[in-house]
């Protein structure tokens, strides 16, 4: 048996009979698979244990003297240098089956129907089995590059439908309101993390919004434009850029782009001695003026639920996004709003029942299971985010997060577009 260890993006060990040796390339699972190539052209077929540390997974690959490979992810967890008893893979596992079975001969009725049917009875002509893409992460990624055609692993089909799920786009205007009247439950980054996922892959035309009745946070937590303009400045020309001569660029002075995340902020007032508090026609007025230059809409609604703009908000929301830290009181105050909303009109008895939770922990301890069961039966979906620095203070870009915060983000933002 040989085995293979994947360190880092540019290293790796093979451990054969005669020893060690490092490999050492710049995308380490190419240079791996060629090392095992010319491992099989020495020795003939070879069977390799890999341990990926990249990826935290087993593999098993056979590679033969021609250079064609056969690999399967083990199906046991992953534990770091842990031995694993592999039974041997046999040639005949590897070949492509061929039947010996004869089917028996059947009179065949060549006789026409007495009524021709039509194409609606019969269904459409088009329908055909999908062809996935091969490979392009991983292991299997690294030998698709070196032109044998791979299979993407399970993990890898759920990312690439997480990314389809937020790429699309829908007819008209969607709005999605962020809602917890507790502060400190996470309601900014939730807004901005949902509101870069959608545009990083869906393109442009979404806008994070800051409606809190006074000062939030959201302009503080993204980058600020050439200017400082906020939604005070912009309630005063509403009608002028509701005008059908108006463009895209009349707006831009009044919100906040974000350059490497794509999209921008309408960020609250935050000024000491204001004393305007946002009202209901106003957040109509505002929906308005956006919904005329975005396709998207992220609405960061506040701390409290008695507001003439909280309610606003959730009137035009087309879905209900339910952010939580692992906290009792966020956890608490999330479900009474909940409960609240059954209690209402119709469609927020809708947003209520399709709401979707994420629960992020604030800090790598944080014990978040038992508010995820808890919601469970009260939303439509409960995702969770890691614990991750970037998130905690400061400007929040999503490229700053790790890798794993970024898949948690792509899978919440997927759930998110699962209801529009």
């Amino acid at each position: 048996m040989i085995t293979a260890t994947v360190i880092d993006q540019e290293h790796a060990q093979l451990s054969t009979p005669e020893g060690c040796r490092d490999i050492v390339h710049t995308d380490v699972r190419v240079g791996l698979i060629e090392a095992l190539r010319h491992e099989a052209h020495t020795r003939g077929r070879i069977d390799v244990l890999i341990e990926d540390h990249l990826d935290r997974k087993w593999l098993r690959a056979i590679v033969t003297p021609d250079g064609q490979a056969h690999v399967d992810e083990h199906t046991r967890p992953y534990k770091s240098r842990t031995p694993v008893k592999l039974e041997p893979i046999s040639q005949s596992s590897m070949d492509t089956p061929t039947s010996t079975h004869t089917a028996e001969t059947t009179p065949v009725d060549t006789a026409l129907p007495a009524v021709p049917r039509r194409r609606a009875e019969v269904g459409t002509l088009l329908t055909s089995t999908p062809m996935h893409e091969p490979a392009q992460t991983g292991l299997r990624g690294a030998l698709s590059r070196l032109g044998i055609r791979m299979k993407p692993s399970q993990h890898e089909l759920e990312y690439r439908a997480d990314v389809r799920a937020v790429s699309q786009h829908w007819p008209g205007l969607r709005t999605v309101a962020i809602a917890n009247p507790k502060g400190g439950a996470n309601k900014t980054p939730t807004t901005l993390m949902l509101a870069a996922v959608f545009a990083r892959r869906g393109g442009s035309g979404v806008v994070a919004w800051d409606n809190n009745e006074t000062r939030g946070t959201l302009g503080w937590r993204s980058e600020q434009g050439p200017h400082a303009s906020t939604v005070l400045d912009l309630l005063p020309h509403v009608e002028e850029l509701l005008d059908p001569s108006a463009r895209a660029g009349d707006l831009a002075r009044y919100l906040h782009h974000q350059p490497t995340d794509r999209y921008d902020v309408l960020r609250s007032d935050d000024a000491v001695e204001s004393d305007h508090e946002v009202d209901a026609d106003e957040v109509d007025d505002l929906h308005r003026v956006l919904g005329k230059y975005y396709r998207l809409m992220f609405i960061d609604t506040g701390n409290s639920e008695r507001a003439d703009n909280w309610r606003a908000a959730l009137a035009h929301a087309d879905q209900l996004v339910v952010p939580m830290v692992g906290r009792e009181d966020t956890a608490e105050a999330a479900a009474l709003m909940l409960d609240a909303l059954h209690a209402r009109d119709e469609d927020s008895q809708r947003l209520a029942q399709n709401a979707i939770a994420i629960v992020s922990q604030q800090t790598p301890t944080d014990q978040i299971n038992w508010i995820v069961e808890r919601f469970r039966p009260l939303v439509k979906h409960v995702v969770t985010i890691p614990h991750d620095p970037a998130l905690k203070a400061g400007v929040i870009r999503f490229d700053a997060l790790n890798r794993k915060t970024q898949r948690a983000w792509l899978h919440a933002a997927a759930a998110v577009a699962g209801n529009l």
